[in-house]
């Protein structure tokens, strides 16, 4: 897209903004996270709607390049090892072209041409080169070169010697291995293909496809596949078609004429992409007169060039502009996705295999004829998430994984749109432009799911707009402009981390056994007739206590029963109490074996001691158990 639809496109959106604005100053109901305020409310500072996320998001300035609140006119971002390049005004105005580390003091001028500066474009890396085109005094507009570096930044060729320029805004740089290829005119031979190595001596005209006339006057798209590039191009007969070029002339070939005669069977739109490369071919849009623009695809031969689908049949384009005009063609998951069209049911987001058969419509977002014109094409993973719009939601978010769609979230709720934008994936996280009629435009995030969709960060608080913008993944690190009333537009940056989760708390021991647990004996008499046995339990928890016991009588073989009631403990420390009883008949027999001891000899008392065996059992709640056994002299 070039500067002047930018701003016609930017214009637009502050224009959607404000009128979304405008239509929550009413009492119109907006839900957040389960509470209801009026969307008047909201607009007076409320916060976005929270949800849970699996990362952060981290959105911070960058570097204010131009100060005050002066726009710094940041465009061109391109990353090149871990760094951002881009073309910024610098102080006293004229564009250059810059570097950023993410920090301030890693934020550097590279060029600085006197007058109004160098106006860089069409920034393009080749291995450890960014090759970019430039005005110099004396020079014109030419190809130049940077390591990264102000001393390391040089003139590649003045291709066309003098003030005149060789290359414009429509350059089409495109690297194909470690070659660069572009358009130029050296003011001979009109606008033909040119490569270049990165040194005067290896900057030389392909091929003079279109004698005199040029070929590549129109711009359009350029794509590398294997060691040859494939792009659009007029030989003057043919009109303009799809060629190719191994970067010598003999090798630079139409490869099929798919409007036969000198009418163009390929577009060469300057907005959005209309050729792409995937699995080994190359897709593009083309018309051969008779269907209308649809969709092919090519192996770099005549024969294996051919339509893929006659989306809407006849005469009639299947192959549609898009929202906008961004004509886009996504590859994700092994299919090709595209906006297509048909009578019955409007501009609808496809796919495609490469086979007739497998071009197919994805989903009917907005029912009908009607259309929802999907837009913003872009592979999350193994989703596709884009923006559209059906009579419900107005234009959101949606994604498919190839078979139907789901809206994310309704952002700004109801009919009014959020008016996605400019979606760029880092990782996992999805960042895009947009409004929820209650904040300005700003930075949102999704990961494709509803619960982590949530407003980045407010930038340019309350209700005012920051209007996020060139978007570019450096790293894990999103880089991106944004405006603010005390900055203007400038450099900024969000930084993605995990959320950091809590280790799980250790798994309570297995409880395996009573804790600590005691039996003392607390009494034995004979109280009148009775004889007790009393013993104390207790234990680190609480326990159910039961108690057993048996006497062995001289000169008697069978021991007496003693037996109590069950007793429990509260707690820790807790004692339960069990008292030891005999039977009325072996009470007696007791009684009688005391008076034996106490009248006997001292002699006689050893082989008549009265003893008893108690054995207890403590049972905590777990089920565990504890026997301890003790002995209790009765006399």
């Amino acid at each position: 897209m070039g500067a002047r639809q930018r701003q016609k496109l930017l214009k637009r959106r502050k224009a959607v903004a404000r009128a979304a604005r405008s239509n929550t100053t009413g009492t119109r109901t907006v839900a957040v996270t389960g509470s209801v305020i009026t969307a008047a409310a909201a607009a007076l500072g409320a916060a976005a709607p929270a949800h849970a996320a699996p990362v952060t998001v981290t959105p911070s300035l960058v570097a204010d390049l131009v100060a005050g609140d002066n726009d710094a006119d940041i465009s061109n971002v391109t990353e090149m090892g871990g760094v951002l390049f881009f073309t910024a005004d610098k102080p006293g105005g004229g564009q250059e072209l810059w570097r950023s580390n993410g920090t301030a003091a890693g934020t550097q001028m590279i060029t600085n041409f006197s007058g109004y500066g160098a106006s860089p474009g069409n920034l393009t890396a080749v291995g450890g080169t960014l090759f970019f085109t430039a005005y110099s005094g004396g020079n014109g507009r030419e190809l130049w070169k940077t390591d990264g570096t102000t001393a390391g930044t040089s003139l590649v060729k003045d291709i066309r010697p003098g003030y005149s320029s060789s290359v414009s805004y429509n350059a089409r740089l495109t690297a194909v291995g470690n070659t660069l290829f572009f358009a130029a005119d050296d003011g001979t031979t009109g606008t033909e293909l040119w490569k270049t190595d990165g040194t005067s001596a290896g900057t030389t005209l392909v091929k003079d496809i279109n004698p005199g006339g040029g070929s590549l006057n129109n711009g359009g798209t350029s794509v590398a596949i294997g060691g040859s590039l494939f792009f659009a191009a007029n030989d003057g007969t043919n009109g303009t078609e799809l060629w190719k070029s191994d970067g010598t002339s003999a090798g630079t070939t139409l490869v099929k004429d798919v409007m036969p005669g000198s009418g163009s069977g390929l577009s060469t739109y300057s907005s959005g992409n209309t050729m792409i490369a995937a699995g080994g071919a190359v897709y593009f849009a083309g018309n051969d007169g008779a269907t209308g623009r649809e969709l092919w695809r090519s192996d770099g031969t005549t024969a294996g060039t051919a339509l893929v689908k006659d989306v809407w049949p006849g005469a009639s384009s299947g192959f549609t502009g898009s929202y906008y005009g961004q004509t886009q063609l996504v590859e994700a998951g092994g299919s090709v996705y595209f906006s297509g069209r048909t009578p019955e049911f409007g501009t609808e987001l496809w796919k495609t295999n490469g086979t007739t058969a497998g071009t197919v419509q994805v989903a009917d977002i907005n029912p009908g004829e009607r259309s929802s014109n999907p837009s913003e094409i872009t592979a999350l993973g193994s989703s596709v998430v884009f923006a559209a719009a059906d009579r419900v939601h107005g234009r959101e978010l949606w994604k498919t994984e190839g078979t139907g769609a789901s809206l994310i979230a309704d952002t700004a709720p109801g009919t009014f749109s959020s008016q996605p934008y400019n979606l760029t994936a880092v990782g996992g996280t999805l960042f895009y432009g947009a409004t929820n009629g209650v904040h300005g435009w700003e930075l949102w995030r999704t990961d494709g799911t509803a619960a982590n969709t949530a407003m980045a960060g407010d930038i340019n608080p309350g209700v005012g707009d920051s209007y996020p913008s060139q978007m570019t993944n450096v790293g894990g690190t999103l880089f991106f402009t944004a405006e603010t009333d005390a900055l203007g537009t400038e450099l900024w940056k969000a930084t993605v981390a995990p959320v950091a989760t809590p280790a799980p708390a250790p798994a309570p021991a297995a409880d395996t056994a009573v804790s600590d647990g005691v039996v003392k004996v607390k009494k034995a008499q004979k109280q009148g007739k009775k004889v007790k046995v009393v013993v104390a339990a207790s234990a680190g928890e609480a326990v159910t206590a039961t108690a057993k016991g048996t006497i062995k009588l001289a000169g008697s073989k069978k021991a007496i029963k003693l037996t109590a009631k069950k007793a429990t403990t509260s707690g820790s420390g807790k004692i339960a109490k069990l008292t030891l009883k005999a039977s009325k008949k072996d009470n007696a027999a007791i009684l009688a074996a005391v008076n034996k001891y106490r009248n006997a000899s001292k002699k006689m008392q050893k082989d008549r001691l009265v003893k008893a065996k108690v054995t207890v059992t403590m049972t905590d709640a777990a089920g565990n158990k504890l026997v301890k056994k003790v002995t209790v002299k009765l006399v």
